[in-house]
């Protein structure tokens, strides 16, 4: 579903990156504007579904929670990895998305559906919290229709729980009221989980968030994602607890972690030569990989090309259709192949047949076979049947050549 975006940032360099990968979720970008208190008054006038926005200094942060604290809409922060070191303390436990640049269209995804749930919780969160201040019957009315399980543990006991806890756990009120919320934890996850709980209760800080598993009635195992609070409950210290089920989610990850495992192994274990090259903004192809195969068949340590353009790792290509059509299947999945490349540089020498392919936007792979040999011999086949040719014209006597299977006339 296509979703507006508002872009607040200063580097133009992530302009092409952001485009492809937005373009790649199908999303639309509703302006670019610089980040200041203005962003606030452009949120309220264009409705943005979300709100991309780079961080480069503590001032950019203060953009961000000034527009949390005015507006409800999710915000991703855009780090790029040689400052984020300077942000690894509390501000990552803000209410918002994160990714990392170079940006990739399947983080930005996660990062945008993270907000989403941040921004949505962190709203539920002051309801619940407004609510508590004017009595429990208020609060039990908000937390009764949220769709996330909301509950309150003390001295390791539920002392407050929605419908939507118990029910996805298989239970009735009363049964959970009758068991220690320890109980409910699976057996591998539950030390770790029960030593959380007890440290933030005596005010240690050991972060909002924790994805563990529960185990309901039937047997079945659960996977959840927990964020809690301190709070007072009846003048003792408790939390209250946001839980998600994620099993889904859980579960598409480790099939997309086992997908690429075996890809990495095909890779690895092929006979076939294989590149990988990744565009950057500046739409230069920069060298990012290489199999054994690479290796063994070019003669050479592939190493050395890393982060090389295409250019400056393989000079001879430079005049020839080969990048551009590398930079086709990068940027638009355009497959192509070529019967023969003939190479000749430095320790690198011989005739290759290569196939390139797109692997995911902005990324391709190029798989190649030295034909050398077989092109040899092919030159010499043809030299010898020249060669017999000349012979046999040149023979006075009459002869021919059948074949003793068929008895087709061969010459």
């Amino acid at each position: 579903m296509e979703k507006k975006v508002l872009i607040v940032k200063t580097d133009p360099s992530i302009d092409s990156v952001l485009h492809t990968a937005l373009n790649h979720l199908s999303h639309s970008i509703v302006a670019t504007i610089e980040p200041d208190r203005n962003a606030v008054d452009r949120v309220l006038s264009d409705h943005p579904d979300f709100v991309l926005l780079e961080i480069n200094a503590k001032a950019d942060l203060d953009i961000a929670l000034y527009v949390n604290q005015k507006l409800s809409v999710p915000i991703v922060l855009i780090f790029n990895t040689s400052n984020l070191k300077s942000f690894l303390t509390d501000e990552l436990n803000l209410p918002f998305g994160y990714v990392l640049t170079p940006i990739v269209p399947e983080q930005l995804a996660a990062a945008f559906e993270f907000a989403t749930y941040a921004n949505r919780i962190c709203q539920e969160v002051h309801q619940t919290e407004d609510n508590l201040s004017h009595g429990i019957d208020k609060y039990k009315t908000v937390i009764d229709n949220a769709n996330d399980a909301i509950f309150v543990i003390q001295d390791g006991e539920y002392r407050l729980f929605n419908s939507t806890f118990y029910e996805e756990l298989g239970y009735t009120e009363e049964e959970v009221l009758a068991i220690p919320f320890a109980e409910h934890i699976h057996p591998d996850d539950k030390e770790w989980v029960v030593d959380r709980y007890l440290k933030r209760i005596i005010g240690e800080d050991i972060g909002d968030v924790n994805v563990f598993r529960v185990v309901s009635k039937n047997g079945e195992v659960r996977w959840v994602e927990n964020k809690s609070v301190m709070i007072e409950w009846e003048n003792q210290p408790a939390t209250l607890n946001f839980s998600a089920d994620i099993t889904d989610r859980q579960i598409a990850q480790k099939e997309l972690e086992t997908s690429e495992r075996r890809f990495r192994n095909v890779v690895e274990s092929s006979p076939m030569g294989l590149f990988l090259y990744r565009l950057d903004p500046g739409n230069r192809l920069i060298f990012s990989g290489y199999n054994p195969a690479a290796n063994e068949i070019l003669g050479v340590d592939c190493s050395q090309f890393m982060g090389k353009t295409i250019e400056e790792a393989f000079p001879p290509l430079a005049d020839t259709e080969v990048p551009d059509r590398y930079r086709k299947a990068a940027a638009q999945g355009i497959q192509w192949w070529s019967e023969q490349i003939d190479y000749e540089y430095e320790a690198i020498k011989g005739a290759f047949e290569i196939q390139a392919f797109q692997t995911s936007p902005g990324n391709m792979a190029v798989y190649f076979f030295d034909i050398t040999e077989r092109k040899q011999a092919d030159i010499a086949l043809k030299a010898s049947e020249r060669r017999f040719r000349q012979l046999a014209e040149n023979i006075r006597e009459i002869f021919w050549i059948m074949s003793p299977e068929s008895g087709q006339l061969l010459y």
